[in-house]
This record gives structure tokens, C-alpha cells and sequence, in this order.
């Protein structure tokens, strides 16, 4: 059979990659320093993400990095999760103090 492929290739079956993928997480509650949630899947300490929430009907994203997690007491309760933000921006700041001092 004719190979026809446009580039050449090489097996790579001892490599690992890492592929991003979209979680839904409920979230327990917020600050300005992070977020606590929970989640059916596990997720590494130290690894990195996009946080996207609506407070009061406005979209935020936000880069997180995950600082702890803890598995639910009950079984099949899932993961609560303790995600810190890598970088708010001003806007977005204030949104979050207008929602939490409400």
C-alpha cells in the first residue's frame, strides 16, 4: 500500500502528552485570591487551567492554578478542589468583591 502522507513521521509510543480538557465544576465559593470547587474528577496540585464562570450574568475566565485537593467524605461526592487565580485583571477583581460583599 502507497504511503501518502505529506510529511514524514516517527513513532513515538514512549512519549506522554498532556491534553487539556474541559471540566464542569461546581463552584463552593470565591475571593479575589481564588476559588474552591468541586469536581467528579480528580486534578493534580500544581497543575494549571481556565476557570470560566458567569457572576451576575457576566462572563469571567480566568488562569488558575490548582493548590489542593481533597477527596469528598461520601462515596461518589467527588472532589473539592482549592484553585488559587494566577492573575486577575482590575475589571474582573471587582467584580468578584461586588459579588462576595452582596
Amino acid at each position: 500500500m502507497e504511503d501518502r502522507r505529506r510529511y514524514p513521521r516517527r513513532s513515538a509510543e514512549s512519549e506522554f502528552m498532556a491534553i487539556p480538557t474541559a471540566l464542569s465544576v461546581k463552584i463552593l465559593d470565591i475571593s479575589v485570591a481564588g476559588a474552591f470547587v468541586e469536581s467528579r474528577h480528580p486534578m493534580d496540585p500544581g497543575s494549571r487551567g481556565r476557570l470560566r464562570l458567569n457572576l451576575d450574568g457576566l462572563p469571567i475566565t480566568v488562569d488558575v492554578q490548582i493548590q489542593r485537593v481533597v477527596e469528598g467524605a461520601a462515596v461518589g461526592s467527588g472532589y473539592r478542589i482549592g484553585a488559587s487565580f494566577l492573575a486577575l485583571d482590575p475589571k474582573h477583581r471587582q467584580l468578584i468583591e461586588h459579588f462576595v460583599t452582596q
